[in-house]
């Protein structure tokens, strides 16, 4: 389960850090699965923004602030990849700023390169990999060991990736404070934004149509 850190709820037009977890199943998720699904994004105080097809989007730093919420997604991530035999995920992570709404909804305006590079990083992975972006690894490096960067190179993106490959949870963990490396806002990348909102939306009208029919 996840460990008891300071929790409190967000405030209405506060800027804070929000963590992305992008992950592709090796199967098209059934219902069941994705209740299942959901109970291990919940275990660990994380919400199910989207899901559907063989995709799941989970983020961490909403409608609740953790301390640790970096470190939850990954413990989530490592849930995820035992959740069902024979089933695997490639699975990407990243944390980034966010403007809170009104009703605790994010502006996604500013969360846009956090997503988007954690939608690539999970494209990058291999199956049952978890790939961390350089803010989350900065922000969990004293929780889990990594492997050694490997940078990815998303198609039409100029810049490389940084990615960390998560190995285990460490053996003599410590904390680490701040939030070091955050990314500005995706700035420059309107097409890429509009794909990965209509991609998002399509992930929820399913993830809807799902629900209602269980």
């Amino acid at each position: 389960a996840a460990p008891a850190v300071g929790t409190r709820q967000l405030i209405a037009g506060e800027q804070k850090s929000v963590t992305t977890l992008f992950a592709v199943s090796s199967v098209e998720l059934s219902n069941p699965l994705m209740n299942r699904v959901r109970s291990v994004v919940r275990e660990y105080g994380g919400i199910v923004d989207a899901m559907g097809g063989d995709m799941l989007v989970a983020l961490f730093g909403v409608p609740s602030l953790h301390e640790d919420d970096a470190e939850r997604a990954i413990a989530t991530a490592q849930g995820l990849q035992g959740l069902q035999p024979n089933v695997t995920f490639r699975i990407g992570v990243n944390t980034g700023r966010a403007i809170v709404r009104a009703n605790a909804e994010l502006d996604y305006r500013e969360l846009g390169e956090s997503m988007y590079h954690a939608l690539h990083l999970a494209n990058a992975a291999q199956p049952g990999q978890i790939l961390v972006g350089e803010s989350t690894y900065r922000l969990t490096r004293g929780a889990f060991e990594f492997d050694a960067l490997t940078p990815v190179h998303p198609p039409f993106v100029d810049e490389a990736i940084s990615a960390y490959p998560v190995l285990a949870t460490a053996e003599h963990p410590y904390r680490v404070r701040g939030l070091e490396g955050l990314r500005a806002p995706l700035i420059g990348r309107e097409r890429e934004m509009e794909r990965l909102t209509a991609c998002l939306d399509d992930l929820r009208a399913h993830d809807d149509a799902a629900m209602a029919r269980s």
